[in-house]
């Protein structure tokens, strides 16, 4: 399985203030740490004498450049540090890049974000919420990434994420109880704890196994008894009941005993298959010819 390492772009972005709106909705962070680690996804209503409200989100940005074909799965992996108590949720982000930190400019850097709305509904989601009780604070946990990721990672080049508290930033709810709800996890700066993603590249495209055919036919001006015998194109493509007839342009060469008729591709430059395919015999000589 692939493994795809956090670029040491990451950080955590910090807000404090007296107010709910002030703090959740702002344009920018009060402080960038992007030369530590661990990094937070963090909310925190302090009582009195402070009564402040103070909010964390974690960006990351991975290299999936190589990544053509969407996955058919894919965890995002974090490492836990000393708490465990806020949940969190993974969503797509502008920034940071591969060769820009993350910036204070950044803290509302969460595709589709609306300042004063929920996230849900308008960011796009990349997995569902993690449960703080599932958290590891001293071990990895591999968060499931879902279909819009999957997708984006084979659209786009750099995969960016924010990591936030999902109970009252992401759902935009004010907190009123003045619990410290925070999640610590390890950036890209940690010396072996590393995010990474990991991912399953889906299959190779099976060739397609043919019917067997016992009629007879043309291939170009060839003509002759194909007997009992399968037919198996290089690429997956149609293979018509017996007695078919293949028009193709350009063939090379053929040599076999067979024949093929009375099926017709109507644009050959359409066809499923290309011009190059093989025919094996499974019985007699066991001869395995390819034009």
């Amino acid at each position: 399985m692939p493994t795809i390492i956090g670029s040491i772009r990451d950080g955590e972005l910090a807000k404090s203030g007296y107010s709910w709106a002030a703090v959740r909705d702002a344009t920018s962070a009060a402080n960038a740490y992007i030369w530590q680690s661990p990094g937070q996804a963090f909310v925190c209503d302090y009582p009195a004498p402070y009564n402040i409200l103070a909010i964390s989100r974690c960006f990351f940005a991975f290299d999936i450049s190589d990544v053509s074909v969407a996955p058919t799965s894919a965890t995002i992996n974090f490492h836990g540090h000393n708490t465990d108590a806020a949940n969190i949720i993974v969503v797509k982000a502008t920034a940071p890049d591969l060769t820009t930190y993350i910036a204070t400019a950044d803290f509302d850097a969460i595709d589709g974000f609306v300042a004063g709305s929920s996230m849900s509904g308008n960011a796009t989601d990349y997995s569902a919420a993690f449960s703080a009780s599932s958290w590891n604070k001293s071990g990895w946990n591999a968060i499931t990434l879902n279909a819009a990721a999957l997708s984006d990672m084979a659209a786009l080049d750099i995969f960016k994420i924010a990591v936030v508290e999902y109970d009252h930033d992401y759902l935009n709810v004010a907190p009123g109880d003045h619990a410290v709800r925070s999640t610590n996890m390890q950036t890209a700066d940690h010396v072996s704890n590393k995010p990474y993603i990991d991912y399953a590249a889906p299959p190779p495209e099976a060739p397609y196994l043919g019917k067997r055919d016992e009629g007879r036919g043309e291939v170009g001006d060839l003509s002759a008894a194909v007997g009992n015998r399968d037919l198996y194109p290089t690429k997956q493509g149609v293979v018509a009941e017996p007695d078919f007839v293949l028009h193709h342009y350009d063939l090379d060469h053929v040599d076999a005993n067979f024949s093929i008729t009375d099926t017709t591709i109507a644009n050959p430059r359409q066809a499923p298959f290309s011009k190059r395919f093989q025919l094996i015999r499974t019985l007699g000589s066991g001869k395995t010819t390819q034009g």
